[in-house]
């Protein structure tokens, strides 16, 4: 059974999010270049498209790509993005 948060561990965790979207860049998929690009490294990489779409924008806006997944870290490296994970984060 998964563990429930406590009142004030959870507020903790609900700040931490909101703070981690108030410094995330937002991008709309509006050109087929782009999604052409996404599908590219999903096919390269052998991972999702939407861990793609994470990656591909990660990599446009020379940005760190927060992941505790481990295989989307090892295919950020791959194509030179930056993985961090969230422990490292709230340090």
């Amino acid at each position: 059974m998964p563990k429930r948060l406590a009142l004030d561990e959870a507020s903790k965790v609900l700040e931490s999010v909101f703070t981690i979207l108030r410094t995330m860049d937002m991008a709309k998929l509006e050109d087929e270049g782009l999604g052409s690009e996404i599908l590219d490294v999903d096919v390269k990489l052998g991972i999702t498209y939407c861990d793609s779409a994470y990656l591909t924008m990660a990599k446009r806006l020379g940005k760190i790509l927060v992941t505790d997944d481990e295989k989307l870290a090892r295919a950020a490296k791959r194509i030179g993005v930056t993985p961090m994970t969230s422990k490292l984060l709230q340090r």
